[in-house]
């Protein structure tokens, strides 16, 4: 297996990359009934989001609320999105994790999961968890994530090598 300082192909659309890293990232938790919680990539780097986890802590005033998994652009516009395996109740918190090619069947023991594409997103693109049917006390936790951030002089698009 290659290390992250070797040059490698990394989706089959053709995006290779020569040196790049990996970290934990953590956003804060947004004020109460903000129904999306997520990052965007900055200008300097691409990232490969590997994994991540955040609560989502809902009020008894609406009844199931939907996770969702979402990769969106700077302006909000969602590209991708997939649900997560079990519906929030009213009253409860609940885990929501994502990652890519995780099982859905591990929403049998009791997480939430969603699975995440393979992809490499370019500066100005993200990864955010949204909920449906916010309440007005509804609260998502911070944001934990693991990517491998590629510097963007380093990224080169075209058919892989």
């Amino acid at each position: 297996m290659q290390g992250l300082s070797a040059s490698q192909s990394l989706i089959a659309l053709g995006v290779d990359v020569e040196t790049g890293w990996a970290q934990s990232i953590t956003v804060p938790a947004p004020a109460v009934a903000t129904p999306t919680v997520g990052r965007i990539a900055p200008g300097e780097t691409w990232e490969r989001v590997q994994f991540g986890r955040c609560t989502l802590t809902a009020d008894a005033t609406v009844g199931n609320r939907s996770a969702l998994i979402q990769i969106v652009d700077v302006l909000g516009n969602v590209w991708w999105e997939a649900p997560a395996s079990q519906a929030v109740t009213a009253s409860t918190s609940v885990e929501v994790s994502f990652a890519i090619g995780v099982p859905q069947s591990l929403a049998a023991s009791g997480i939430s999961v969603a699975v995440l594409p393979d992809t490499v997103l370019q500066s100005g693109f993200g990864v955010q968890l949204s909920a449906t049917m916010v309440g007005v006390a509804d609260a998502w936790g911070p944001l934990r994530m693991y990517v491998q951030r590629f510097p963007s002089d380093s990224v080169h698009v075209g058919p892989a090598g």
